[in-house]
């Protein structure tokens, strides 16, 4: 995905802690994990609600990449204690990337 338009919708899709841990790594790969982000919230949030038929966003879920060469990624919600909470409020998955796709599942 182009520089130009992660930028532009990264405002909407990851939060400010996700951006500086990507961060960390050099700027030519900002634009693998914002794309792996993108795709394990997606499948967060499709996993989710199934289960609790709570509706949430991009911005409900965290997502962390520790060691972004593991193929793996943790995720937590980010819903304060006061509002609806999902049952599963923390858990991991995996993905595989490559030059033209990407695939995320999510272990809950």
């Amino acid at each position: 995905m182009p520089q130009k338009r992660i930028s532009r919708i990264a405002p909407w899709v990851i939060t400010d802690n996700e951006r500086n841990n990507a961060r960390r790594y050099s700027d030519k790969w900002f634009p693998r994990m914002f794309t792996v982000m993108y795709s394990a919230k997606e499948s967060v949030i499709k996993c989710m609600y199934p289960l609790d038929g709570i509706r949430s966003g991009l911005l409900d879920w965290e997502i962390g990449l520790e060691d972004f060469g593991s193929g793996r990624f943790t995720f937590k919600s980010t819903r304060n204690s006061n509002s609806e909470i999902h049952p599963a409020t923390e858990g991991w998955g995996g993905f595989v990337i490559d030059d033209q796709r990407v695939m995320t599942f999510v272990h809950v």
